[in-house]
């Protein structure tokens, strides 16, 4: 039995691996629907799908390592500069690879593809997530899930938002303590936001009939219980026979569909996840402690499992999964190497000149 304490700094833990099973599992979801079979695996036994979980535990270890981010980041700045280079250098990559592709080898309708408010929808779309509503002109309208580009890049504005809310309570919280002594543990801060979020969530609706504040509630609860748990990691003790009670009671809960399971189930799978992250899986380990491929195979697959649809109809399940998988792994590669890794090596720069322009705006108002 280990403390999370022990394994949470970098070179020390799976977590880079866990992160990676996550974004397999959301392409391993959708090759049912890309393939035209329905309804994705374990929707009906746990009320969401595969791919949800996936992304649930995205958001756990997110909040985790983003929480634990802010704690080791010198300034505001800092922390900005980081997350935005998390999200945004990959993106604006795949986002003008996929148009360059789409209009030289996917659309059907090359002459109104063209036009300039398609071509400006399709960036403008893509610049602010919004996943299912980017559509282009020719593009994938054939297939079963009809003229989807990249969906799952819907998700990516509330991971924003996750990361826009955290810093936003921290500076309230050090306002508070700063300015009028009133002292808050950011772990009592967590645990109110993960309590709003449940209440939300006490009898979710069907997950195809979710809302956005359903989603929010959802990702926030997630989020939060990751900032928990890096505000409680010395108290969090991980071990195999809690993981089990956690399991099987999470099972009970959402096979009777009591009250809050989706927050039962986030919390129990963020725990096993940590779980198994606490081990090293050499050489495996090693060698993703310096490649993080799971941004680019989450931002990658959709579109992979999409253009093999088209290029192949009738292809099986497993087929699209696992030829996805492997494009999607070999696409991470290259991004991790050619854009995000050498964009992180690139923030303190990037730090600097933001500091400058704002020096240089404060000096001339």
């Amino acid at each position: 039995m280990r403390n999370l304490d022990n394994i949470v700094n970098p070179g020390k833990n799976a977590f880079n691996e866990m992160r990676l099973l996550a974004a397999l599992s959301v392409l391993v979801s959708h090759a049912w629907a890309v393939t035209g079979h329905k309804p994705e695996p374990l929707l009906a036994e746990t009320g969401m799908t595969l791919g949800a979980h996936g992304v649930n535990l995205f958001f756990v270890l997110s909040g985790l390592m983003v929480a634990a981010s802010w704690e080791r980041t010198k300034s505001t700045l800092d922390f900005c500069v980081n997350r935005f280079i998390r999200i945004f250098p990959a993106l604006i990559a795949v986002t003008v690879l996929l148009f360059f592709f789409a209009a030289f080898v996917l659309t059907e309708n090359p002459s109104e593809f063209w036009q300039p408010l398609n071509v400006g929808l399709y960036f403008a779309k893509h610049a602010i997530m919004y996943g299912d509503a980017v559509k282009l002109p020719g593009v994938f309208e054939d297939v079963p899930v009809a003229q989807a580009i990249n969906s799952p890049l819907w998700t990516l504005r509330f991971e924003l938002m996750c990361y826009i809310s955290l810093a936003a309570l921290m500076l309230a919280l050090g306002y508070l303590k700063n300015t009028l002594n009133l002292s808050i543990r950011p772990t009592v801060s967590a645990i109110f936001v993960m309590g709003l979020s449940a209440v939300w969530l006490v009898k979710p609706p069907y997950y195809s009939d979710f809302s956005f504040l359903d989603h929010l509630a959802r990702f926030f609860f997630a989020f939060y219980f990751g900032v928990l748990l890096w505000n409680l990691r010395g108290k969090v003790w991980l071990d195999f026979r809690i993981a089990g009670i956690l399991f099987v009671v999470a099972l009970i809960w959402t096979d009777l569909r009591l009250p809050y399971f989706i927050p039962v189930q986030i919390m129990t799978l963020g725990y096993i996840a940590l779980w198994f992250g606490q081990f090293r899986y050499e050489p495996a380990s090693s060698f993703f402690d310096k490649q993080d491929y799971s941004y680019g195979v989450y931002i990658t697959g959709f579109p992979i499992q999409q253009s093999l649809v088209y290029f192949m109809p009738g292809m099986t399940i497993i087929i699209n999964a696992s030829l996805t998988a492997f494009f999607a792994i070999f696409l991470a590669m290259v991004i991790w190497n050619l854009i995000e890794r050498p964009s992180f090596r690139r923030k303190k720069l990037l730090s600097q000149s933001v500091r400058e322009i704002v020096s240089m705006r404060a000096r001339t108002t």
